[in-house]
Parts: C-alpha cells; sequence; structure tokens
C-alpha cells in the first residue's frame, strides 16, 4: 500500500473482535487530487449517471450471490454495515469462526498495484491487491475508472483460503457488471442522516489542525460520503472523512467532543488517530442496534505520535461538529 490506510468500522454487533485496519478505498491506487478553489454548503451533489446507475441508488448489495457463499457456510446479509457505499455478507464458517466479505463502490481513481491481472470484456480485475492470513482484496474496475472493492477478512488467521470468499464474490459479480445488472436500493434518510451530507464541505481552508496539512487539496470520496483532505502519502500528513454504518455501540468507551458523542478508535498506527462521531442510532430492518456516525481520521505524519494525532483530531471535530446535522 503507499500509504497507511483508514480502519474499517466496528462492528460489534457482527463480530466479537477488533477489525483489521484494511480499506479498500486506497489499497494499491495512486490519489488523484483535486485543487480545490472555493467551498460548498453542506448539502448532496446532484446526483449523476455512472456505470453503476445513480450513486446514490445503485445496491452493492445486488452483487453479492448469497447462494454460492453458502458453500463456506450460513449466510447473512448487512445493508447498513460498513462504508455508506458499501454491504458486507457475514459467514459462519463453524467452529465459532466467522468470516465477513464487504463490497464497495469507489470513485474512478489511477489503477495501479500488485495483483493478479485478468480482463473480462471492459472490465479489469485485479485479485490479491493485498492479502495475509486474516485479509483478501480484490478491486474491479469499469471503464471509465470506476471500481468496486470486494475484502473478505476473517477474526484470526483464517483455516480456509480466505481470498476464495473474496474470489467468489468477485465470480459473482463480475458477470452482472458486464451485463449492466447492478440492482437498486431505495435510500431513505432520517431527516438528520449524514446521507445527505457531501462530507468534503464540512471542512473548510480555516480548519487545518494539522501542521503541513494542504486543505486546497482534496479527493472526494464516492456519492459524496467520503473525503480526503491533503496529499496522502507514507510521510503525510492527511486527513480521511467517511460515513458509515456499525452495528450496536454498546461497551464503547464514548467522550464528548462539541458536544457530541465521540469513540476513539484503537485501529491505527502511532502517527494518526481514528475517531468516530456519533450521528445517530437506530433499529435497522432486521431489528438489531445499528449506529450512523462519522469517521474522523488524522494521519499526522512523520515524526509526530499518536498523541498528537488524538489532539488535531479532538480539535477538527470540534469545527466539524457544529456543522453537522442535529444528532440523535
Amino acid at each position: 500500500m503507499p500509504y497507511a490506510p483508514p480502519p474499517p468500522p466496528r462492528r460489534r454487533s457482527v463480530w466479537p473482535w477488533v477489525i483489521l485496519i484494511v480499506i479498500a478505498l486506497f489499497a494499491g491506487s495512486a490519489i488523484t487530487i483535486v485543487a480545490v478553489t472555493a467551498r460548498g454548503v453542506i448539502g448532496r451533489p446532484a446526483a449523476a449517471p455512472g456505470p453503476f446507475g445513480d450513486l446514490r441508488a445503485a445496491d452493492p448489495c445486488s452483487l453479492i450471490d448469497t447462494g454460492e457463499l453458502q458453500q463456506f457456510g450460513q449466510v447473512v446479509l448487512y445493508p447498513d454495515i460498513g462504508p455508506a457505499s458499501g454491504c458486507t455478507a457475514q459467514i459462519d464458517v463453524g467452529g465459532g469462526s466467522l468470516v465477513e466479505v464487504e463490497v464497495a463502490f469507489a470513485t474512478p481513481t489511477a489503477f495501479t498495484g500488485a495483483g493478479e491481472l485478468t480482463t473480462v470484456g471492459d472490465l479489469t480485475v485485479l485479485r490479491r491487491v493485498w492479502t495475509t492470513s486474516y485479509v483478501c482484496g480484490h478491486t474491479i474496475k469499469t471503464p471509465d475508472g470506476s471500481r468496486v472493492q470486494v475484502t473478505a477478512r476473517a477474526a484470526v488467521s483464517a483455516t480456509t483460503n480466505i481470498c476464495g470468499f473474496a474470489d467468489d464474490v468477485v465470480d459473482s459479480a463480475v458477470p452482472k457488471l458486464a451485463a449492466g445488472q447492478v440492482g437498486k436500493r431505495e435510500i431513505k434518510p432520517a431527516p438528520n442522516s449524514l446521507l445527505d451530507v457531501d462530507v468534503c464541505t464540512l471542512v473548510e481552508r480555516g480548519d487545518s489542525t494539522v501542521p503541513g496539512l494542504d486543505l486546497s487539496k482534496i479527493e472526494p470520496g464516492y456519492g459524496g460520503w467520503a473525503c480526503t483532505f491533503g496529499a496522502p502519502s507514507t510521510t503525510g500528513p492527511w486527513v480521511y472523512l467517511e460515513v458509515q454504518f456499525s452495528g450496536s455501540r454498546e461497551g464503547d468507551p464514548t467522550q464528548s467532543i462539541a458536544g457530541r458523542t465521540v469513540i476513539k478508535l484503537d485501529e491505527g498506527a502511532v502517527n494518526d488517530c481514528s475517531m468516530r462521531v456519533i450521528q445517530r442510532d437506530y433499529s435497522s430492518a432486521d431489528g438489531w442496534e445499528r449506529t450512523e456516525s462519522l469517521l474522523v481520521r488524522v494521519f499526522t505524519g512523520t515524526g509526530r505520535n499518536q498523541a498528537s494525532g488524538c489532539q488535531a483530531t479532538t480539535e477538527l471535530i470540534e469545527k466539524i461538529g457544529p456543522r453537522l446535522p442535529q444528532p440523535s
């Protein structure tokens, strides 16, 4: 990976363990930096059609064939666990072991990195962009550069081939993508949901709490639900925001910043800090508790420690907090 990636959300109702520090958005990719000359107001940009259809309506769950995954064990699909652009399948492989496979849409960006490269029609498939005994990530790129990220994760070193789970999802997703068969989902956000916020508008030029952070450089994420500020690299600094959904936050230690409930995440390297700003708790269609939040991750760069990163994160949340819809 070209630089430390932001962590995925903690999914307490799905996982009884701390999630690995992996997110597909940045894996094996070179980030395109866009100069920003003016900041917008909080609000969602007009929907625009793309290779997956309307950004808001494209359903990542439609690319997961639960029937195929049944060969590994019992499967449960979670459309509201993970990033706003994603869908998660949990597989109970027996013996108390769980594997999850996440499918998420990503914006066009440079397509680089080591892996097993194949083409299927106009689609480019790169398998094993990153892999360990715990995690395996694949990427499917459409002709315009948009991507589908497929990531399989295990709680412990998998007793089976972890990449086999990701392979299965990719094998099912590619024919659907090639035929333009991405399903539709109906999103009806709550009045104060972050799904109606373009997170790139949350940070303004005068908000830099990190020495050396260049807020004139920005990389919007899919659907306006994620955003990177600064020039991501191994030396930093940069800031990453993402709308996320997770399971119950029961038991998570919380603190109050700018009147907002915040959870500090344990994931991350020594020179960065990640916090979740809680937006709302709600009951999902399956009856389980869910939490919608904004991930705020600050990578302070080489030579700095986590304490300085968490101080910068706290100060940034103090600025962002009043710009968010009222929590519930």
